[in-house]
């Protein structure tokens, strides 16, 4: 059950992600100009996808071990490698989130700014 939640944990980070509905994601950038905006969701990208990617990287490493040991669980004896994918699938997912909502504000930052933004 503990992996289960684990597992509806890591869809629900990418999800939140995703959608910039965490707080901590839209907390700066809510009370920012909208050119700002972008900018700050671009470091924030980039944060993540560094982060996200190196976290990808270890569970990989941590699951190749216990699968190469051959480690069961104990209950229903199931490879162990199945319920510790969920890290793997989340920080992956979070990695690839973070690649598409980077090009999308690269893409929203390069577009020309409204005239309501232009300072003479």
């Amino acid at each position: 059950m503990i992996y289960l939640i684990i597992w509806i944990t890591m869809i629900a980070a990418v999800l939140s992600f995703f959608t910039r509905t965490h707080i901590s994601v839209d907390l700066v950038p809510l009370y920012s100009t909208k050119r700002a905006r972008h900018f700050w969701y671009i470091l924030h990208d980039l944060a993540a996808i560094f982060a996200c990617s190196f976290a990808t990287h270890a569970s990989w490493l941590f699951i190749a071990k216990i699968n190469r040991i051959g480690v069961t669980s104990m209950g229903l004896g199931i490879p162990m490698t199945i319920p510790h994918a969920a890290l793997l699938i989340g920080f992956a997912g979070l990695t690839v989130a973070g690649v598409i909502k980077l090009i999308f504000d690269i893409r929203a930052l390069l577009r020309k700014a409204p005239a309501s933004e232009i300072r003479p």
